[in-house]
This record gives C-alpha cells, structure tokens and sequence, in this order.
C-alpha cells in the first residue's frame, strides 16, 4: 500500500529512459518486428523461384574433355592404329526457344511474386495499425493510473477529515470506516491500473521486438505533434465539419480502400497463378 499510494516529489525531471514519439514507435516496429522480417523473407524466396524459372530460357554452354594416355610398346606395336596420347574435347550450346510448360512456370512465378509483394505490404500496414493501437494503449493505461492515483489521494483526504471530525464529535465512526472501505477500494484498483499500464508497455515492447522490461518515455501524441498532423489539417479537417461532408469523405476512403486492398491484390494474384 506504501508503494502504491507514493507520489513523485519533483515529476518535471526527465526520465533516463530514451523517449518514444509515434513515429519513433513506426519506424522502429517496421525495421526490427519478427513478422515482418519473416514477410520480407517470403517475398525474397518468391523472387529467387522467379529468376530461376526465368533461367530456363537462358543459353546452356556445356564443355566436355577426355584424355588418354597408353604405353609407348603398345602404341609402337599398334603401327599407328592407337596414338600413345589422345586428347578430345567438345563444346555443346544449347538455347531453349519455346516450352509451354516453361512459359506457364515462369508467368506463375511471377504471380506468386506479386503475391508475396502484397503480403508484405498487408504486414507493413498491419504492424504500423498495431503499433500505434499498442502506444495509444499505453498512454489510455497511463491516464487511468493517474486518475485512479488521484482518486485515492482524494479519499485519503477524505478519510483525515472523517478521523478528525470523529475526534471532535462531531461524527460517528460510520464516516471513517466508509472512507476507510472505499480507499481500499481504489487501492486495488490503482494497483490494478499499474498493472494495467506494465503490461500495455510489454505489449508495446513485444511489438518492437525489444525485451518485455525495456523502460520506455513514452510522449504524449496530439493532433500537433505526429507525423499525421499536416496531412489531417490540410487534407481532412475541412472534410469533418458538416454530416455530408463526412459521408463524402468516407465514401472517398471506402473506394481507396477496396482499390488499394493488399488482401485483394493478394487474392488476384493467387487466383492468377
């Protein structure tokens, strides 16, 4: 109960954590989540099958060489029939022009390419969703830690009044004890918002691929400080002012979305191959 209703005397100091922004948190998850990288491999292979089925059309050069040695007796005796060394080689080159099966390969391949692109780009965007719903989470976990410390700091007050009045006479012992239960009340749940926001931040941390208890400063994100600040002031905001604007907007991401669909593109492809 002491760790949990303690207060930081001096919170202006900064924290010896390295602080994490939104975008920090983006760019960090797209270059070290295992996910991704396993993505990233996927497409890698798919492009190897692909420059080897295109190697089938390519020229075959193939060099062939024997030599062979008998005794100086045998080849005298052989009157010239069989040479005491005998050397031969041949060079063969070989180009396919047409194969069906080959053509087919090599177009299937391809789609199979294609395909391993848009998963990967349905991964990328699909990190990027779960990195930010991970740091908005932490930050949700951290202001309900702060409000229920606030809380229970407000009943501690509280509960010092009922004591003092009781000792006065001036109220009985029911004030106290219904302070009393409710601080214990909030002590648990500020212990559980704790714990709350611990495991938004491990969530977090496992997202990033660094270690569950890696301390992180997490910054505060706003409409003025992320990277989607500009582009939600110049291309949106004016776009949200009215009901029919609104529709319209959304209209407008609803056919971008279905256009530029990874999933579907994916599926395209497959159904292609």
């Amino acid at each position: 109960s002491l760790f949990a209703q303690a207060e930081l005397i001096n919170p202006s100091v900064k924290s010896l954590a390295p602080g994490l922004s939104l975008e920090s948190a983006i760019q960090q998850a797209l270059k070290s989540n295992l996910a991704l990288k396993i993505e990233e491999g996927n497409v890698n292979s798919a492009a190897e099958n692909l420059a080897l089925a295109n190697s089938s059309y390519k020229p075959a050069l193939s060099i062939n060489a024997n030599g062979s040695t008998i005794a100086e007796e045998q080849a005298e005796l052989s009157q010239g029939a069989q040479a005491e060394h005998t050397l031969s080689a041949n060079i063969k080159v070989e180009q396919l022009l047409f194969s069906e099966e080959r053509s087919a390969n090599i177009s299937i391949q391809e789609h199979l390419y294609q395909a391993a692109k848009h998963t990967f780009e349905k991964q990328t965007l699909d990190i990027i969703q779960l990195t930010a719903t991970a740091y908005f989470d932490v930050l949700r976990a951290k202001t309900a830690r702060k409000i229920q410390y606030e809380n229970s700091k407000l009943t501690q007050k509280n509960l010092d009044v009922a004591k003092q009045r009781e000792a006065a006479g001036y109220a009985g012992l029911s004030d106290v004890y219904r302070w009393k239960s409710q601080l214990a009340t909030l002590t648990t749940e500020l212990l559980i918002a704790e714990n709350n926001y611990k495991v938004a931040k491990a969530q977090l941390n496992q997202t990033l691929n660094r270690p569950l208890n890696t301390d992180t400063n997490i910054e505060d994100a706003t409409l003025n400080n992320n990277p989607f600040a500009e582009r939600y002031k110049t291309y949106i905001k004016h776009y949200v002012n009215t009901p029919k604007s609104l529709v319209l907007i959304t209209d407008f991401f609803i056919s971008e979305a279905s256009n530029n669909s990874p999933e579907i593109q994916t599926i395209n492809s497959k159904t292609a191959a």
